[in-house]
């Protein structure tokens, strides 16, 4: 695992490398090449990341689904969405906050409905429906952005600097 993280300290050069350890038999392993690549970001680790998605083992399928997130390619969307509908409550709550990454609008109807009935909780006691509901908030700020609302923000924290810098 230590090897794992030292990986991604390189980065997008050890990609190759990272890929092979992301295949490999030993699941712990998996599991840590997966979360360094979501961590490096490279989109070249699309395919094995959503082959991950689908892996038996939860805990890998899970970390791909947040590695999915964290790189946010928008292609990663459709096997997402059906990961919404795992066995594993862990891979439906990691499902939900990478679609929140992608911000794909495409994902609101689903999101709603998994909000709507999921009654799941991971193992370590985050509720599903709760992370799909922060996933269509998420989406739908990303959307529809409150432009006023920032632009009045930023304008009274220059006001503040402004003042501040006078008194000084």
């Amino acid at each position: 695992m230590r090897a794992a993280w030292a990986l991604g300290v390189i980065g997008t050069p050890a990609l190759p490398a990272l890929l092979r350890l992301a295949e490999g038999d030993d699941k712990q392993m998996r599991i840590e090449a997966i979360r360094v690549l979501g961590v490096v970001g490279e989109a070249r680790a699309l395919n094995l990341l959503l082959i991950g998605l689908t892996d038996e083992d939860d805990r890998v399928a899970a970390r791909a689904a947040r590695a999915l997130g964290k790189i946010g390619d928008p292609r990663a969307y459709h096997a997402l969405t059906t990961a919404l509908q795992h066995p594993a409550a862990g891979v439906r709550y990691e499902a939900c906050r990478a679609l929140g990454d992608l911000h794909v609008v495409d994902s609101l109807p689903a999101l709603e409905e998994l909000a709507s009935y999921d009654e799941g909780h991971t193992h370590w006691g985050a509720s599903v429906a709760e992370a799909a509901r922060r996933a269509v908030e998420d989406i739908s700020a990303a959307a529809n952005p409150n432009h006023d609302a920032e632009f009045e923000r930023v304008s009274q924290l220059l006001r503040d600097q402004m003042n501040h810098t006078r008194r000084a």
